[in-house]
């Protein structure tokens, strides 16, 4: 009689989670409202082919919805797939750059989101496990312990990615005034570069494209990653006289055909 009363009450909406499901839906709507922005404004032109990424926040938001029991534990899921989707490679590239405030404001208001939404979630679901507990009491605590969480998260990305950009080093004089090769979804223009052994280099590198791009020297330690519609700046001293090949070692760029020359003269 007990296991059947049981099974029927973790099979139907409780309502005891009518305070933290509101919540942990609003945190994954604003997921996918800050998806959806990303794919419009932080890419070079408007990326659709991102769209269904915008989808899943949105079906965990509309499950959970449901109050059905254990739907909650969608949120900390659907963190961990923010965090492993195409996105999450330009998350260092934005934290390392506060200047930039849309695309830094951005991804603090992302990683808020995906905080709130896993404490929320687990709370959630403990609540199921736990019905005594006070859910008004529980919610400002998961809240708290959500920003606290992105914000850690947001840290601990930041601080393991390397950062091989040197704009920081250069005014925007500067920088305006440095050679530039544009990237874009399929090779570098030009794709031939020339310089003197044992001089200082500088190039900017534009990416025009809709996918991230980076620019790879064989040999050295060179290595630039660039977001959509951003530009960044590879600061070298080049090898021993000689040609080398550069290349963009994202997905199978190399392999497309993302491929350059880089002379080194006497």
């Amino acid at each position: 009689m007990h296991a059947a009363h049981s099974r029927r009450a973790f099979s139907r909406p409780l309502a005891g989670l009518t305070v933290a499901n509101p919540v942990t839906v609003f945190a994954l709507l604003a997921i996918a409202a800050l998806y959806s922005y990303h794919v419009v404004a932080i890419f070079a032109r408007p990326n659709w082919g991102y769209l269904p990424i915008v989808a899943a926040p949105l079906l965990c938001a509309a499950l959970v919805a449901t109050g059905r029991p254990w739907m909650p534990l969608l949120a900390p899921l659907m963190a961990l797939f923010v965090l492993t989707s195409p996105v999450r490679a330009d998350i260092p590239y934005n934290l390392a750059r506060p200047a930039e405030t849309r695309y830094f404001v951005y991804t603090l208001l992302l990683f808020a989101a995906l905080g709130v939404s896993v404490t929320l979630g687990l709370g959630a679901t403990v609540r199921q496990r736990y019905p005594g507990l006070r859910a008004r009491a529980l919610l400002p605590a998961a809240v708290v312990a959500g920003l606290l969480l992105g914000a850690v998260l947001g840290g601990v990305l930041r601080a393991t990615t390397p950062q091989s950009d040197a704009s920081a080093e250069f005014s925007a004089v500067e920088l305006a005034a440095l050679p530039t090769f544009a990237m874009d979804d399929t090779a570098y223009t030009p794709s031939l570069i020339e310089v003197r052994a044992d001089q200082t280099v500088a190039i900017r590198f534009a990416n025009g494209g809709l996918l991230p791009h980076a620019f790879d020297l064989d040999g050295t330690a060179v290595h630039l990653r660039v977001p959509s519609g951003r530009s960044g700046v590879a600061l070298f001293t080049p090898p021993a006289p000689g040609t080398y090949t550069f290349y963009c070692s994202v997905g199978d760029h190399r392999a497309a055909g993302m491929v350059g020359v880089l002379k080194v003269l006497p």
